[in-house]
């Protein structure tokens, strides 16, 4: 050995220093890495109450709707039970009201045409239009509109107007012919060359309930009447009509209102799909978007940061852990909600969603398990 190196041996001051640098650095590395699972467990209880908010059925619920649906801004939303599918023409209607679960305080038919900027036609003798009274109901996807008139003597006007996917009027199915089953007058009238619009007059002391909706002042509710009433009822256009009517009225002048409103009415022009549940998760989507961003960059760059001194192996292992619990969930959503507000379109995001989450979820675990047991 040359004096050279003998000497160099021999000062074990530099020797100790690079020894004691070498130990410094090793446990703070480790003091550094035995914060990864605590962070791990934090982000993963903030992504899934995050993930919990937005698919919550709570945070749903909605008291107005964006400025873009102009019929709901009209309402304020209240509780509400019940629903008025007809009974006398039950084997057309019985799933029109399927689920319903917004309704809608009412307001003059004065405030609705103004806000919605349509006009609403005259009506037959003796009701008057300054007595009317609009209200909304919505089952998540359609709104339906109710317009209700009533004259001094309390007897009333009420039009059903609900948008639905298909025509289920079909006259073979109405086991009806001139009749009901107790006996009230059925009248068929042809709206056009395919379409019936059928007539039930009360013409003996029994027969089937109508129902409409009404407001309760002192529980500030939705609720549904049931009696007895004159009773309309068709598809056209995309809507089911049930229109409803006491009183002495001119059944020819009634008839004819109705077929004329019907085909002729503004309103089935307005928007009437409303999708509340998944509108609500839009209008809150610069804000869910923003979070989840702040998420995934924090998660990201905290595991970047505490890993920048770890060892090939634990480097694996975190990123494979971080992987897992935030950038699957965060950047599978932050990509599948960015896909449905382009399509318009709720169920292509779930759809989206179900692909890319177990897709990423996948990659992470198998980066886990190779920095785990692999040798570097």
């Amino acid at each position: 050995m040359s004096p050279y190196k003998l000497k160099e041996l021999r000062r074990i001051e530099k020797h100790e220093q690079a020894v004691f640098q070498h130990v410094k650095e090793n446990l703070a590395s480790r003091k550094k890495n035995k914060y990864i699972p605590v962070l791990v467990t934090i982000f993963s209880v903030a992504i899934m109450a995050f993930l919990f908010l937005q698919f919550s059925p709570a945070s749903t619920n909605t008291r107005h709707t964006a400025s873009d649906v102009r019929i709901l801004e009209v309402f304020e939303q209240i509780g509400g039970d019940g629903s008025v599918a007809s009974e006398a023409f039950k084997v057309f209607d019985d799933d029109r009201n399927y689920g319903l679960r917004f309704y809608f305080k009412p307001v003059t038919l004065n405030h609705f045409t103004f806000a919605n900027d349509v006009t609403f036609p005259d009506l037959p003798a003796p009701f008057q239009k300054n007595t009317g009274e609009v209200i909304a109901v919505n089952d998540g996807t359609q709104t339906e509109l109710q317009f209700h008139f009533k004259n001094k003597d309390e007897n009333f006007l009420n039009i059903s107007m609900s948008k639905y996917f298909m025509n289920n009027v079909h006259d073979e199915n109405l086991e009806m012919d001139e009749t009901d089953s107790f006996g009230n007058k059925l009248t068929r009238h042809s709206l056009t060359d395919d379409t019936l619009l059928y007539h039930l007059q009360q013409t003996t002391d029994s027969g089937y309930v109508f129902k409409y909706y009404h407001y309760n002042e002192s529980t500030n509710k939705i609720n549904v009447t049931a009696t007895r009433a004159n009773e309309f009822y068709t598809y056209y256009n995309g809507f089911i009509y049930q229109i409803g009517y006491t009183g002495d009225v001119d059944a020819e002048e009634m008839t004819e209102f109705v077929m004329q409103f019907i085909q002729t009415n503004e309103m089935q022009y307005l928007p009437m799909e409303h999708p509340l549940i998944e509108t609500k998760r839009f209008r809150s989507g610069e804000i869910s978007m923003f979070i989840a961003t702040c998420l995934l960059l924090i998660g990201v760059g905290l595991t970047a940061f505490l890993t920048r001194h770890a060892k090939l192996k634990t480097k694996w292992i975190a990123w494979g852990l971080a992987t897992m619990v935030v950038i699957a969930p965060l950047l599978s959503w932050l990509l599948s909600f960015s896909y449905g507000i382009y399509e318009q379109e709720g169920f292509a995001a779930i759809a989206m969603l179900s692909l890319l989450f177990p897709l990423f979820f996948l990659v992470g675990l198998v980066v886990f398990v190779v920095g785990l047991f692999r040798k570097f």
